[in-house]
């Protein structure tokens, strides 16, 4: 079973749009970016190796041009609810130490989230699409195509005792938790006054008097509310 995650919003022409839009009748300068999360309209990534990968395309009508444009193919730094990013493409060479690429690595497990692929670029030296999940030359720049993204992150999640008594949203698994900050340890926090969707049952337990105790593993981004 896919780790799904909740992160960030698209925003073109910096208002949020749904994934999946496509986004072929906007000029070629339009700004794009993934920023802070706006609620009903957040992006679903799969957790693999420590990246965040796009579960389904989230804009189509996108050329390789317009993502090279943008940077995209190679990596842009975005700050998506308090915390660093970098937005690029997925990897299709091997590492210098000959490491197997990302896209080799990863697509056993992508693959069945993402069904039949028509077309998504991935690309490090050389500029490739994956179709019916083979790595291929893009041959025509300017053709529209699925864009796939990967975030991966630049900042840690750090909780210290300065964060105790403030109102924070915290990040667990798929689900988000909002409430304030009442005791930190090293293995768990306790938060009071929660607002949570379905939290799984091993990441938290609820103590009563609207508290949870939550695995602070779990807990992989955090942004005062």
């Amino acid at each position: 079973m896919a780790d799904i995650r909740l992160l960030g919003s698209i925003y073109v022409r910096n208002k949020p749009v749904q994934v999946g839009k496509n986004v072929s009748r906007y000029k070629a300068d339009a700004p794009i970016i993934i920023g802070d999360t706006a609620c009903g309209l957040e992006c679903r990534w799969i957790m693999a190796n420590g990246l965040f990968v796009a579960d389904q395309p989230f804009l189509v009508g996108m050329t390789f041009r317009h993502m090279r444009d943008r940077n995209f193919h190679m990596g842009v730094e975005m700050r998506i609810d308090g915390s660093l990013y970098r937005c690029r493409l997925m990897k299709t060479d091997p590492d210098e130490d000959g490491q197997p690429s990302e896209w080799d690595q990863l697509k056993g497990q992508l693959l069945p989230v993402w069904g039949k692929i028509t077309s998504v670029v991935a690309m490090r030296e050389g500029v490739v699409s994956i179709r019916d999940g083979e790595a291929r030359p893009i041959v025509y720049t300017y053709a529209p195509c699925s864009w796939f993204p990967v975030l991966e992150p630049l900042s840690t999640v750090v909780l210290s005792e300065e964060a105790i008594g403030k109102s924070l949203i915290v990040s667990v698994g798929e689900c988000v938790v909002s409430g304030m900050l009442e005791s930190i340890t090293d293995y768990d926090i306790v938060m009071s006054k929660v607002i949570a969707s379905k939290v799984a049952p091993e990441h938290m337990l609820r103590i009563g008097n609207g508290k949870m105790v939550i695995t602070r593993d779990a807990v992989w981004a955090i942004r005062e509310a």
